[in-house]
Formats: C-alpha cells, sequence, structure tokens
C-alpha cells in the first residue's frame, strides 16, 4: 500500500512541474484539426450562387434526421434548395451529409462555438447555413 501511495505522489509531483497547456479562451481559441467537423454549411460556386439542388439525398442519409430539404424550381427549369434547415440540437457532427451530397453543396466547418440558451437559435435556415464564419462574418 505504501509502495502505491509513494508512486502516485511521484505521479503527482512529476507532472506537478510540467508547463501549462492552457489557454486563455475568449482570447486565444484553439486551432482545430483540418479533419475537425463543426457546424455544417452550404457553399457557393461561382457567381456566388448555391450548389444545393435540393436533390434530398444529405436528408436521407442524416442518421438524426436533423435535416429538413424542400425543393424548387427556378424559371429556366433548373433546381434549387426552397427550403434547407439543419437542426443543430439533433446534428451529431458524423458528416455523413457533406460525403453523400453529389455536388459538395453541404460542408462541415471548423467552428465550434454552437452553445446557446435558446433551442430556437439552434434551427439553421438556409441563409444562416449560407453564412462562412471563417471569412470574419461570424
Amino acid at each position: 500500500m505504501i509502495k502505491a501511495l509513494a508512486k502516485g505522489l511521484a505521479l503527482t509531483f512529476k507532472t506537478l512541474f510540467r508547463p501549462r497547456v492552457t489557454l486563455l479562451y475568449p482570447e486565444k481559441k484553439k486551432v482545430m484539426y483540418e479533419r475537425w467537423r463543426g457546424r455544417p454549411r452550404l457553399t457557393t460556386g461561382e457567381n456566388n450562387e448555391e450548389l444545393c439542388l435540393g436533390c434530398g439525398i444529405c436528408a436521407k442519409g442524416c442518421p438524426a434526421q436533423a435535416i429538413n430539404v424542400t425543393a424548387g424550381k427556378r424559371e429556366d427549369n433548373s433546381r434549387f434548395a426552397a427550403t434547407f434547415e439543419v437542426d443543430i440540437g439533433r446534428c451529431i457532427f458524423c458528416g455523413f451529409c457533406s460525403e453523400s451530397c453529389p455536388k459538395n453543396a453541404i460542408v462541415m466547418s471548423h467552428e465550434y462555438e454552437l452553445a446557446t440558451d435558446d433551442k430556437k437559435k439552434l434551427l439553421l435556415n438556409k441563409e444562416e447555413l449560407l453564412r462562412n464564419p471563417e471569412e470574419g462574418e461570424g
């Protein structure tokens, strides 16, 4: 028993004098890894037009059923997403939506500050999903 106590105290003193890795959070934010899956967002192509066709493959592939897509048609008979909603409260950030999209219209961003005290703010509509937080808009 004394040997185990000495071993535990030795480990405590060994780690006691190591340099701290604590970040001063609001001022310094952690840089996330390249493969980090944060808040989903919709992408735009050339001429700043959205890439989503409203096919709903992402909604069908979502295991948490957090995506709701409704398709629409333009005057030139091309398809677009009339509504696109993601419930972040239900999302499990698996990335299946971005992997299944044939046009790469939905990607997982590196945004991780998603906490809120209002459940209504967790339901993101198409305009909020088109906003790119990495460009300084968020």
